[in-house]
């Protein structure tokens, strides 16, 4: 199993392959939960039993984790020695910078990512303000 992670009130597209360019026939909420075979392609990850009209469809990995996530809905200050990247998705492109003692709102979090009000920050770096 996997879980979707993203920004709240949004979804990820499931595709009918694994690019870009592939149709999109449904879309998985925040935290919802998927079954996978784990095939990998494109940066995309095969998901199986959907409630679509395909039994299987492709995610963007990059806003997949392998631990559940749970709702925070809270502010939380970053803890660093140094900078933190904000990223985009998951392990994707950095957008910003935040520095130790910087606040975010935290919307949802799992053991090793967390989705903020600034985008997407490893869950290592935040504690409850």
């Amino acid at each position: 199993e996997v879980w979707v992670l993203c920004m709240p009130d949004s979804e990820v597209n499931v595709r009918e392959r694994p690019k870009k360019t592939g149709e999109i026939f449904g879309g998985a909420m925040c935290g919802a939960c998927m079954w996978t075979d784990n095939v990998k392609k494109n940066g995309y990850l095969h998901v199986l039993d959907l409630a679509a009209e395909s039994d299987t469809g492709w995610i963007s990995a990059r806003y997949v984790v392998y631990d559940e996530p749970v709702e925070v809905n809270a502010v939380m200050e970053i803890r660093s020695d140094g900078r933190v990247a904000c990223r985009k998705t998951i392990g994707g492109k950095r957008r910003s910078w935040l520095r130790n003692g910087d606040t975010v709102r935290v919307y949802w979090a799992s053991r090793e990512w967390a989705v903020t009000d600034h985008g997407f920050v490893q869950a290592k770096y935040l504690e409850r303000d």
